[in-house]
């Protein structure tokens, strides 16, 4: 019995072509299975949890006070002021029970009842309320709860005004009196040099 057989040139030429062919192959699947797994990872990508988001937030908006003392929250458009790092200046506080003072009251050399404190820009009118009636409440004015600010301010024209900004309720947070008391004193326009002058009265008799 007999049979025919390829001569073993033509054998090997043919053994190396398949091999590089295989080879060839190989590569290009393993590059297409790369590929693959790597668009495959960019779509399963796992959200990130409440409490994850919530942490992020946390920390990206105090991240600037290792920058600067005081700047802008790009998320809402908050302004923050280091007070570690940064001086607070003098606030000049004037009141009187049951109005306002009048404007002639603060020309000149003689002014209405005044109170100094040290505070920032980022204060707002909780917290001054809070903090001029800790102040007053051994007097007679600590029986009085409703704090009525106004700006009293130079124009340009170098003419003095006031602009009523807030009021406050002490210790009542869901009385309907409350008016602008998270806004701080730089939203309202306030600048160093600038007088709060405050009506003191109480909640008594007032639709509340």
């Amino acid at each position: 019995m007999s049979y025919y057989r390829k001569p073993y040139s033509r054998r090997r030429f043919n053994y190396q072509k398949s091999r590089y062919n295989q080879r060839d192959t190989y590569h290009k699947n393993s590059y297409n299975r790369s590929r693959s797994r790597s668009r495959s990872s960019e779509r399963r990508k796992r959200p990130y949890s409440k409490k994850v988001k919530k942490m992020f937030n946390m920390y990206s908006k105090y991240e600037h006070l290792s920058s600067s003392s005081s700047s802008f929250s790009e998320n809402d458009n908050e302004f923050f002021v280091d007070r570690e790092k940064t001086c607070p200046f003098l606030l000049r506080v004037f009141y009187k029970i049951n109005d306002f003072n009048s404007i002639s009251d603060f020309i000149g050399d003689k002014f209405p009842s005044e109170l100094n404190i040290y505070t920032w820009e980022d204060a707002n009118l909780k917290e001054l309320a809070k903090f001029i009636n800790d102040a007053l409440k051994d007097t007679v004015l600590g029986m009085y709860n409703l704090y009525r600010f106004a700006r009293i301010y130079y124009d340009s024209q170098n003419t003095l005004l006031r602009d009523e900004i807030g009021d406050v309720v002490i210790n009542d947070k869901k009385s309907k009196l409350n008016f602008n008391v998270k806004k701080t004193l730089k939203e309202f326009g306030f600048q160093i040099g600038d007088y709060l002058d405050i009506n003191i009265t109480s909640t008594k008799g007032k639709n509340i």
